[in-house]
């Protein structure tokens, strides 16, 4: 709810020791936990100051920022939205177990389960032709784009424009990425155009691969912004070169439709 008592868009809170939340525009950068949920179950606790999120026997430690009446998952959120490749209208199911920890199971939109670890598996197809889907929703268009080629999907944040791109671990690990200081190239073939990055590798709280120094410039340079999507397919040629090539294929949100209209 916010401070008017009425209820806030995807939010919602269910029986015993559960809440849900439905993923909507900006909840990917901090998400609220609903009042109500605060007041019956958080409010005999005494370090609130942190979270731990739990899926399948992996844990990401989580920054809580609050005031008198809300509070927010803040530092380490967008990590784990990245990691488990959490997306719009997917609905989020946090269980507290006790102590400020939360299992958490992920449902997508069609209200069935996800599995957390097919999410960063290369995908293998016999064709690379886009299927027939609704024009001006980029993520179903980039999920419906198919390729022989190992990719992963990203819907661009602002972390991402300004830090670099976090990179599925599971993806990074089986095609070799995970190597600090390794040069990348990012590939625009529809802009004819290109440009050198650097892999950096992270590990507080936990592994992480990011396409490093270069990349902001690179996705600036090709208008990318806030809501578009992007899928990242490595060249296998270059691969078996040893070489890291990234063609990079652009689905433009809202944002950017509106923006390219204009000009």
């Amino acid at each position: 709810m916010d401070k008017s008592g009425r209820k806030a868009a995807g939010d919602a809170t269910i029986a015993g020791n559960h809440f849900f939340k439905i993923m909507i525009p900006g909840c990917a950068e901090k998400l609220r936990i609903p009042k109500a949920f605060i007041t019956r179950r958080l409010n005999g606790v005494g370090n609130r100051e942190r979270v731990k999120l739990r899926i399948k026997g992996e844990t990401w430690d989580v920054k809580v920022s609050s005031d008198d009446e809300e509070m927010w998952l803040e530092k380490g959120w967008e990590e784990f939205v990245q990691d488990n490749e959490i997306r719009l209208g997917d609905v989020v199911v946090f269980d507290h177990m006790g102590n400020m920890v939360f299992d958490v199971m992920l449902f997508d939109p069609s209200a069935c389960e996800k599995d957390c670890s097919s999410s960063t598996k290369n995908v293998t197809t016999a064709t690379n032709k886009m299927k027939t889907v609704k024009k001006g929703d980029p993520l179903k268009e980039a999920e419906a784009y198919k390729t022989i080629s190992p990719h992963f999907v990203k819907q661009i944040t602002h972390t991402d424009l300004d830090r670099g791109v976090c990179v599925p671990f599971k993806f990074a690990e089986s095609n070799g990425l995970c190597r600090n200081g390794r040069k990348a190239i990012l590939r625009d073939r529809q802009r004819n155009n290109s440009g050198n990055v650097y892999i950096r590798l992270e590990s507080n709280p936990r592994p992480r691969v990011v396409l490093g120094r270069g990349t902001v410039q690179f996705l600036k340079a090709n208008d990318v912004q806030v809501g578009d999507v992007c899928v990242f397919e490595l060249d296998p040629i270059a691969k078996e070169k040893g070489r890291v090539v990234f063609d990079i294929k652009i689905f433009k949100g809202q944002r950017g439709q509106r923006n390219a209209r204009r000009n």
